[in-house]
C-alpha cells in the first residue's frame, strides 16, 4: 500500500511539472473573446484615456497587463498576456491606431512579406521560420492581435 501511495504521489508531482501543469500556470494570456468584449463595452472609456493620455481609469482591470503608448504617433498597445519559452512564445492583446495602420505594432512584419486576408482578419507568416502575426479589427480604430515566435 505504501508503494502504491508513493507511486501515486510521484505521478501527481511529475504531472504537475509537465506542460499540463506548470506551463498552464505561466500562461497569462486573456481569451480573444474577453478582449473583444472588453474593447466593445469600453470603447468610449478607452478613447477618453487615449485622448487624455491618462490610463489610470483602466489600469485596475484584470485583462490589460501593460499599456504602451507611442508618443510620436496616435497609437497605443494594450498587452493582455503571454506564454511559452524561446521559440514557442505567444502574446496577445489589442491596440488603437488612429490611422488604422495594422503594421505599427511591435510584432508586425517589417520586410518579410505582406499581411494576407485570413478569416476575419489578416495574417503574416515568416517566410522561412515559425513567426506569425494575426490582427483583426474589433471596432472603431481598435484591433485585436496575436503574435508567436
Amino acid at each position: 500500500m505504501k508503494k502504491l501511495l508513493c507511486l501515486l504521489i510521484c505521478f501527481l508531482t511529475a504531472f504537475s511539472f509537465s506542460s499540463c501543469g506548470v506551463l498552464k500556470l505561466l500562461d497569462d494570456r486573456a481569451e480573444k473573446s474577453d478582449i473583444v468584449s472588453y474593447v466593445k463595452e469600453n470603447e468610449k472609456l478607452l478613447i477618453d484615456c487615449i485622448g487624455n493620455k491618462d490610463f489610470s481609469a483602466i489600469k485596475q482591470n484584470n485583462l490589460i497587463q501593460d499599456i504602451n503608448p507611442t508618443p510620436e504617433k496616435d497609437f497605443v498597445e494594450f498587452s493582455c498576456g503571454g506564454a511559452g519559452f524561446g521559440s514557442a512564445t505567444q502574446y496577445c492583446g489589442f491596440y488603437y491606431s488612429a490611422d488604422d495602420d495594422m503594421t505599427e505594432i511591435w510584432c508586425s512584419p517589417t520586410d518579410d512579406g505582406p499581411l494576407c486576408k485570413s478569416g476575419d482578419g489578416y495574417l503574416w507568416k515568416e517566410k522561412d521560420g515559425d513567426n506569425t502575426y494575426y490582427t483583426e479589427k474589433i471596432c472603431g480604430h481598435f484591433y485585436y492581435y496575436e503574435a508567436s515566435f
